[in-house]
């Protein structure tokens, strides 16, 4: 059991520096494509951990490689396994077509929802200015719609409340988003909320990813001379959803927007690297410590 024990470990490592992720957000916020990243690896990390184990408790003389070449060649069968056994490699098993079936549903839901969007512009945007549609719309919106043929896509009332360089820098922030195909970055996160609809993590999870890739793309505005722009505009966009949330009756509103327009302000205190560097070592010894599970014997 020293391969499912280690998995297990691995599992556990990576699971609770993804927590520590969600509740130390400070460096997060300062080094967001880093932050990124990590929780790429660390999501790599327990979706192989989680079969690793399962397969070790299946076959524990053997790492998964090995294992599943053993299965592929029949030996041993279903009927020499204990119940213990054939319910773990069963159950690792179907994990991994739940998952992938999950990924591809939430790649199809992406393309099919980006065609109905580029469907609706073509009926109702004014024509493009460059890679930007027109819509009219009394809410102030920017937003990118990526794909085959990717669209920025603003409203005539954000046009009319944005001055020419807050929109040059929020367009220029959408362009990232576009040209860093940052809705690849955010499907994994997407799959893991299909997968958990019912579990508060995987919506925290997808939530804290998609800010860090809006960070990101601010990060790119900036260091393209959009600083002092791109943090009025923001303030637009925040003044915006208040005064939508407070016609709701809600009370709470543009925290996203507002956690964004703060890192952006002059003096933000920055966070030493040791933070990160210390998450990434982590996260790359439990990745490398189930991948060598994976085809290496102990």
């Amino acid at each position: 059991m020293i391969y499912a024990t280690h998995h297990a470990a691995a599992l556990l490592g990576a699971a609770l520096t993804a927590a520590a992720l969600l509740h130390g957000k400070a460096w997060t916020r300062q080094h967001p494509r880093a932050a990124v990243t990590l929780w790429h690896l660390l999501s790599l990390t327990c979706l192989l951990a989680s079969f690793g184990f399962l397969v070790s408790v299946a076959l524990p003389a053997l790492g998964v490689v090995p294992a599943l070449g053993a299965i592929g060649r029949g030996k041993p069968s279903m009927s020499q396994l204990n119940t213990v056994e054939a319910v773990a490699l069963l159950s690792a098993f179907a994990m991994l077509t739940l998952v992938l079936a999950t990924y591809a549903h939430a790649t199809f839901r992406s393309r099919r929802a980006q065609s109905r969007q580029r469907l609706l512009l073509d009926l109702v945007a004014h024509p493009q200015q460059g890679q930007m549609a027109v819509i009219d719309h009394t809410a102030p919106l920017v937003y990118a719609v990526p794909g085959r043929e990717p669209t920025i896509v603003a409203t005539t009332a954000a046009i009319r409340a944005l001055t020419p360089p807050e929109l040059a820098a929020v367009l220029a922030h959408e362009r990232n988003h576009l040209s860093a195909r940052h809705d690849l970055a955010i499907l994994p996160f997407a799959m893991f909320r299909r997968l958990f609809r019912r579990a508060p993590l995987s919506l925290a999870v997808h939530s804290e990813v998609d800010l860090l890739l809006e960070m990101c793309a601010d990060d790119h505005a900036a260091r393209l001379g959009h600083l002092d722009p791109l943090r009025s505009s923001l303030e637009v966009f925040v003044d915006e959803e208040r005064r939508a949330a407070e016609l709701r009756g809600e009370r709470l509103a543009g925290q996203a927007l507002t956690a964004r327009r703060d890192r952006l302000e002059p003096g933000t205190a920055g966070v030493r690297l040791g933070v990160p560097l210390l998450a990434y070592v982590s996260a790359l010894t439990f990745l490398a410590t189930t991948l060598s599970l994976y085809v290496l014997p102990l």
